[in-house]
């Protein structure tokens, strides 16, 4: 196949699948808004592999917004970076499949000892880690197609679920009423910071 055509069907891919779960997104994102607009609580958002740089990535978003959120690593968790959580903070999982082991130790063993919100966002309405979920949030009922050509590589998932992340992070910060003159203090060093937004 020429290149430009395979590149062109892979930018389909991704038009294709975003079109198609927005408006499971949009309702998921608006559930999730319901339960974080008014917490003053910390936010920890946490993944494994690629779900673990989106969620760093998020994190960063959010906090440049204002937003009190910390990216936990699960790895290191049961080695005592768990004395972290606090009563009344928030615990979101990314997980595609929702049936990640280390996730799922890590969130029954929380339930059974901590008093945590946990919440996750898969993509998958059977998550194996539901069961220990206050709230088990789904971006698409229906699987998310990959760009490549074994159906395998986070590509159009991993697109969406930082969309996903993005748009509440970003609604969050709207709903509490963000001001230029905060989001220039949160930058006060960069081309953000000097711009008159």
């Amino acid at each position: 196949m020429n290149t430009m055509v395979n590149i062109n069907n892979k930018l389909s891919i991704y038009s294709q699948e975003l079109s198609r779960v927005t408006e499971t997104m949009s309702v998921s994102i608006q559930s999730l808004l319901k339960i974080l607009t008014n917490t003053t609580t910390t936010i920890y958002i946490t993944g494994i592999g690629k779900s673990g740089h989106i969620s760093k990535k998020c994190v960063s978003t959010w906090q440049s917004l204002g937003i009190k959120a910390q990216y936990i690593l699960i790895q290191d968790i049961f080695h005592g970076d768990i004395g972290v959580l606090k009563e009344g903070d928030i615990i979101i999982y990314i997980s595609n499949s929702g049936n990640t082991e280390e996730l799922i130790n890590t969130a029954k063993y929380i339930k059974d000892k901590f008093k945590i919100i946990q919440i996750s966002i898969t993509n998958n309405i059977h998550a194996k880690i539901s069961q220990y979920m206050n709230h088990n949030i789904v971006i698409s009922k229906t699987q998310i197609k990959e760009a490549d050509i074994f159906n395998k590589v986070p590509s159009v998932s991993s697109m969406l679920f930082m969309m996903f992340l993005d748009i509440v992070g970003i609604q969050l910060s709207e709903n509490k009423h963000i001001t230029k003159e905060e989001f220039i203090t949160y930058h006060p060093a960069g081309d953000l910071g000097k711009k008159d937004i």
